[in-house]
């Protein structure tokens, strides 16, 4: 007698959301991260529904944490990193934060990227 492999149909998902598992007599499902396993669905994690900003969740027992993005930082990626806290501009001019960059205002006859 051989097994029936569960898995086959689907593409390979079988009866699963996301992976099957092939083994004697049954199957396994499973999730990838991000995801709770319900049954045969992979619903995403109610933590993982709070990345801001583009940001990847990462579900982990008893909580997550966030992948942010270039220029996002805190604990759902909800901070702008400010590009502006060194003080790059020069001779008084006005750091203006960007994501990922800044622009400077310089003051009246100065130029320049950074004044």
């Amino acid at each position: 007698c051989g097994d029936i492999n569960e898995c086959a149909p689907n593409s390979g998902r079988g009866p699963c959301d996301q992976a099957c598992t092939n083994t004697m007599g049954s199957f396994y499902c499973s999730c990838n991260p991000g995801y709770t396993k319900n049954g045969g669905q992979c619903p995403l994690a109610p933590d993982c529904a709070r990345c801001d900003h583009g940001g990847t969740c990462v579900d982990k027992v008893n909580g997550f944490s966030c992948r942010c993005p270039a220029g996002y930082t805190g604990r759902r990626c909800e901070v702008d990193i400010d590009d502006c806290a060194s003080q790059p501009c020069q001779n008084g001019g006005t750091c203006k934060d960007g994501v990922t960059s800044f622009t400077c205002a310089c003051a009246v006859g100065i130029s320049g990227a950074l004044c």
